[in-house]
């Protein structure tokens, strides 16, 4: 997949999970080696990423 494709797939997930996040600003950047497969992956690393820096609402 390309960069354009990954950005996709990282809006996307943010879109779906708006609401599960904390109220702020968030700047996300792909680092080169992304290797997601599909929607599934990116969700997957996207809130676990979100998990780690404690911006899911409890």
């Amino acid at each position: 997949m390309d960069r354009n494709r990954y950005k996709r797939l990282l809006r996307e997930s943010f879109r779906l999970n708006r609401g599960r996040l904390a109220d702020g600003d968030y700047v996300l950047y792909l680092r080169p080696g992304c290797r997601w497969e599909g929607f599934a992956e990116a969700e997957r690393d996207f809130l676990d990423l979100c998990q780690k820096a404690g911006a899911l609402k409890s």
